[in-house]
C-alpha cells in the first residue's frame, strides 16, 4: 500500500453550494438532512487524514536520504539519465550501506503508515455503507425509485 491508496476524489460543489446558499433548510426531512451533514461531515474527516497521509509519506522519503549513503548509489544515479525505474551500475553484488538507527526509524515509520492505511480502507468502507444508506434514506423519504 502506499500513496496511490487515496486516490479518492470527492466533486463538492452541489454540497457546497447547498451549504452556502443555506439550501440544507430547504430540505424539511430532517433525518435526511442530519444524514446528508453526517456524510459530509465524514468526507471532511476522511480528506484531512489524507492530507495527514500524504505530509507523512514525504517525511518517509526523508527518512529513506538519511537511511542510504549516496556515495554507495551515485554511480548509478550517474547512469541513469533516462530517469528510468532501472538501477545501472549496481549489481546483486553492489555495496550500499544503511544507517542502522534510520533504518529502525524507517521500519517504524511504515509499520505506522501500514496501520493508517488499514484503518482508512475501513473508514472509505464504512462511509460508501453511509452513502448508500443515505441514498435508500432519501428515497424513501421522498418516494424516489
Amino acid at each position: 500500500r502506499g500513496l496511490f491508496d487515496r486516490i479518492y476524489v470527492r466533486n463538492t460543489s452541489t454540497i457546497n453550494q447547498l451549504k452556502n446558499a443555506g439550501g440544507l433548510r430547504l430540505i424539511r426531512k430532517q433525518n435526511v438532512r442530519d444524514s446528508i451533514a453526517v456524510y459530509d461531515q465524514l468526507w471532511e474527516r476522511l480528506n484531512y487524514f489524507k492530507e495527514v497521509y500524504v505530509t507523512l509519506q514525504q517525511e518517509g522519503g526523508d527518512m529513506i536520504q538519511k537511511m542510504v549513503d549516496a556515495q554507495d548509489v551515485l554511480t548509478s544515479y550517474r547512469l541513469n539519465s533516462a530517469g528510468t525505474n532501472k538501477y545501472p551500475g549496481l549489481s546483486s553484488s553492489s555495496l550500499i550501506r544503511i544507517n542502522t538507527v534510520g533504518l529502525n526509524e524507517y521500519l517504524n515509520f511504515l509499520y505506522r503508515q501500514k496501520n493508517t492505511t488499514i484503518q482508512d480502507e475501513q473508514n472509505y468502507k464504512s462511509l460508501k455503507q453511509r452513502a448508500i444508506a443515505l441514498i435508500e434514506i432519501i428515497k424513501k423519504e421522498y418516494g424516489v425509485e
